[in-house]
């Protein structure tokens, strides 16, 4: 410009000539600008620099190269965005979906192989929860008289539920067989209070100690009729070393 000013140029020939310039410097600019965004195979500014570089006039080879590296990047780049959205909002669908288009964009595997672990992890919480389902479900068929009926069926939902609970299953999904489990518990404790105690027998006293006694009774089998039934059963009769006491299981 200052050659032009001092050759005594006409304004209108010296702005001709600065558009010219301007031009070309910008030109210039979005050639290195395209090549900056080709060479960091960066997305976004490959988006903003290759209309531009048309709209400028730069050289169409470059321009082409730009645009086959981008239509290899982006899908790229979505399926990054696409895992990262899956591996925050944990779901079964949403990461299968995102590892799907992590391989269809020839992402390496070490980009998808937290969601592949996260899904595994899904894939067994599905697992047993149909397990406590099942569980569950068998429980309803319980003999409700039977002592060891109950402490079986009580194991096995406890041990659905402990591992159901390690493998990260959310409590809230839970809660039906943990309240089934409590109430087969306390149908144990039921059935063990209806069991009596018919007959006590007292320590051995320092006096009986002190005879060498080892045992506050002698036993001897005897057998008697319930009046209630015609059945027989076994029965003790206890006659303690004191002879002022008997005491008698009925």
């Amino acid at each position: 410009m200052e050659e032009a000013q001092a050759a005594g140029l006409a304004e209108g020939e010296l702005k001709h000539a600065k558009d010219q310039l301007e031009a070309a410097e910008s030109k210039e600019k979005l050639e290195a600008s395209l090549k900056t965004a080709l060479q960091e195979r960066n997305v976004h500014d490959l988006k903003f620099a290759i209309p531009q570089a048309k709209d400028a006039g730069i050289d169409s080879a470059l321009i082409a190269e730009a645009e086959e590296v981008l239509k290899v990047e982006e899908p790229k780049m979505k399926a990054r965005e696409q895992l990262d959205e899956a591996t925050k909002h944990i779901t079964k669908a949403a990461l299968q979906e995102a590892i799907s288009a992590a391989k269809a964009a020839g992402l390496e595997p070490t980009e998808w192989a937290k969601a592949e672990e996260l899904l595994k992890k899904e894939e067994q919480k599905e697992k047993l929860m149909k397990e406590v389902n099942a569980a569950l479900e068998d429980s309803q068929q319980v003999d409700t008289k039977s002592i060891e009926s109950l402490r079986e069926m009580k194991d096995k939902l406890q041990t659905a539920l402990k591992a159901a609970l390690e493998a990260g299953v959310a409590e809230s999904d839970l809660v039906p067989i943990d309240q089934r489990r409590k109430k087969l518990h306390n149908m144990v404790e039921d059935l063990k209070g209806s069991i009596r105690v018919f007959c006590r027998v007292r320590p051995l006293s320092k006096k009986e100690t002190g005879q060498g006694d080892s045992s506050i009774c002698e036993a001897r089998a005897e057998t008697w009729s319930r009046r209630s039934s015609s059945s027989s059963m076994p029965s003790l009769l206890l006659e303690p070393r004191m002879k002022s006491l008997k005491i008698v299981a009925i």
